[in-house]
Parts: structure tokens; sequence; C-alpha cells
């Protein structure tokens, strides 16, 4: 099995991003399959303007080559991106789906999600239990109560009664410990509902044939989109399916970033661009099926 683990971060995600490391590394310990590690850090100069900025430009990417030598079990690829061009987390995915076409399996995932130590060998389990080089899928973790019911779908039974935003005053270590005994089961999901970066598993033919629109620029809607998509592949009577792993949860840590980066644009004026352009690029990607 060939899966690829892709990650983008901001300088001032440094923190985060060490103790994600460090949860793949009990991650990594328990799965012999071929992993890559795919990491990007940004400094862009037309996302950040360093002259305002507290944090030293050097000094992050010396700290980021320095965190990278934490994983010692797999490959690891990383990059510093020091552009004056835009870049942002859709042209990193974009890379990822690209240079990785051939792979099993693309797993997004952002600094600030926690997650538990078996969860990469319980999505090995689960891309083994059906014809994953032949279907298109993706692969959710479940999580709690969050910001509206729309999410519902993929809240573990355990906290579906907790009230709305209830994420927030939970604590994510003992999130995790509630069910780490519990049972793992795969189940195919009657809705498409996932977010790009929590652990979620992406059949590497779905997401080139579906891409992320350049003109959502860098940073927007990707998974959105592709949930949107997978919808009209579905009424076409093509088959594209979401599975749901019960009892594997994730949860965002809610603690604040480090601050220190004095950001050019912020990321709802960056998600303005996406939006605009949403509904055209949706009637544009419905004439490929």
């Amino acid at each position: 099995m060939n899966i690829v683990i892709s990650i983008h971060i901001f300088p001032n995600e440094l923190n985060r991003y060490s103790t994600t490391l460090d949860r793949l590394n009990r991650c990594f310990s328990g799965v012999s399959d071929n992993i890559v590690l795919y990491t990007t850090l940004n400094t862009s100069s037309a996302i950040i303007d360093w002259d305002k900025s507290t944090i030293d430009k050097a000094d992050s990417i010396k700290r980021y080559d320095e965190l990278n030598k934490k994983i010692l079990c797999v490959k690891k690829i990383h990059n510093v991106i020091s552009t004056n061009k835009p870049y942002g987390v859709n042209d990193h995915r974009r890379e990822t789906y690209k240079k990785f076409y051939a792979y099993d399996s693309i797993i997004y995932l952002d600094s600030d999600i926690v997650f538990s130590d078996q969860i990469l060998k319980n999505y090995v389990n689960a891309l083994n239990s059906f014809d994953h080089k032949n279907e298109w899928y993706v692969i959710s973790p479940q999580t709690v109560r969050l910001w509206d019911t729309t999410w519902d779908c993929i809240v573990n039974e355990r906290y579906i009664k907790h009230p709305i935003n209830s994420h927030k005053r939970l604590n994510p270590d003992e999130v995790i410990s509630s069910v780490a005994s519990a049972p793992r089961t795969y189940e195919k999901s009657p809705i498409y509902k996932f977010a790009g970066g929590w652990f979620t598993a992406h059949s590497p033919k779905l997401l080139n044939f579906v891409g992320i629109p350049n003109s959502f620029g860098s940073y927007g809607p990707d998974d959105t989109f592709l949930m949107s998509c997978m919808n009209s592949i579905k009424r076409r009577g093509m088959s594209v399916v979401q599975y749901v792993v019960k009892n594997e949860i994730i949860i965002e840590d809610t603690t604040t970033d480090t601050t220190g980066l004095h950001f050019l644009t912020n990321a709802s004026q960056q998600r303005l661009l996406g939006q605009k352009n949403f509904i055209p690029e949706l009637r544009e990607f419905s004439k490929k099926l």
C-alpha cells in the first residue's frame, strides 16, 4: 500500500506541527506500508508581510528543518515555499494529487487536528477491505458535535447528544481516549460530508478528476467543491463512495496559534474568490460527466 500524508503549514503553526509529528510517529510505528510524509512550509511574501512580522523567516525555516528530523521511519519530502507569488493550501494540495496520482491514497492533514495512534492502521485496514484501486472514494473519521447539525452524520454516537459547538469545550486527549477501546467498523455514508484536512483519505484518481479549480486561488472551498462534485457524479449513475470509520475520532485543537505573523490577506478575504467562482466551476465540472 502506498500512502501519502500531505500537510501545509505557516511559520506560526510550527508548535502545532511539532506536536503533529509526534502523533504521526506513534501512528507510523504500527504500519509497515509505504508511507510518504509530504509537507510544505509556506513563507510566501505575497501572503506574509515579513517586515511587520515578529517571527523571523530564517529562524522559521531552520526550525522546520530541525523538526522534520523527528520522523525517522517513513520517507519525507519537505519543501519551503519562498515565492513572492500567492501560495496557499490549495496550491500545496494541487501539487500533492498531481505528484502522487499513482498512489493508493492521499491523506490531507491540518496541523491543528488531534487523532489517535491507530488511525493510520485503521485506514489501511479499511483500504484493504474494498477495491480501492478501481473505486473513487473518500475515507473520513468521525468527530464530535460541531457548529451546526449538517455535520451530525459523522458525529460519533457518544457525542451526538452534546450541544452545538461543544467541540470548543472538550479536551481533545480525553475525546480520543473515550473511544480508545471501542471497535472500529467501516460503513458507507449515505451523505458526502467531510473536511479536507481532518485526516481524510482520498482516491488519487478522484482528486485528479475533480481537481481544485485555479479560479479558487490559493485558499478556498476545495473540500466543499469535492463533495458537490461527488454528488454530481452520483447523480450520473457513477460510483463514488464515502466510507466512515466508526469510533475513529478526530477533533480540532482550538487553542490559539502562535502569534507574530502579519498576513497581507486573511482567510476570510481569500475565501471570497472561491465563493465567487464556486457555481461556475461546478457547472464546468458537470460538462465532464
